[in-house]
């Protein structure tokens, strides 16, 4: 485990080579969640397009209203 440690930092670069993902990051986030490390990995079919610098979270988020409604009303 991490002690004292509140993040799992990971490069993308390893997220997305998926032989890298398995071997390497999937054993030490589960370490790091303290999840049993026999579950299996369900990979994402769907890719996300990343915004431009000058596009606001509003345009990019199809439920920008919805999202921002959850948040305003949530206990943080």
């Amino acid at each position: 485990m991490y002690p004292c440690q509140d993040s799992f930092r990971v490069m993308h670069e390893k997220l997305i080579d998926e032989e890298v993902f398995d071997s390497e990051i999937v054993p030490k986030l589960w370490d790091f969640l303290g999840v049993d490390d026999t579950l299996q990995v369900r990979r994402l079919k769907e890719t996300v397009r990343q915004s431009q610098e000058n596009e606001g979270l509003d345009d990019v988020i199809s439920n920008w209203h919805e999202l921002e409604k959850a948040f305003r009303l949530s206990a943080f």
